[in-house]
């Protein structure tokens, strides 16, 4: 039981969420939270790596109009 709560308290720590004014009360509700947040953390990470790719494509056939 002690190991939920710090691993909760570590991927909270190292996702950057924050602790917030709600927070899990019992060990069901801390693991929702670290699969919720690992799961957001992941796509969130997709979103920004999407975003660059975007834009170095747009940035490529700029340059490639520019020849």
């Amino acid at each position: 039981m002690r190991y939920i709560y710090s691993f909760y308290f570590g991927t909270s720590t190292i996702f950057t969420v924050g602790y917030g004014d709600i927070s899990p009360r019992n060990e069901v509700e801390v693991v929702i939270v670290i699969v919720v947040q690992s799961v957001g953390v992941i796509i969130m990470g997709y979103i920004i790596n999407e975003i660059g790719y975007n834009l170095s494509a747009i940035r490529n056939g700029r340059q490639e109009l520019e020849r």
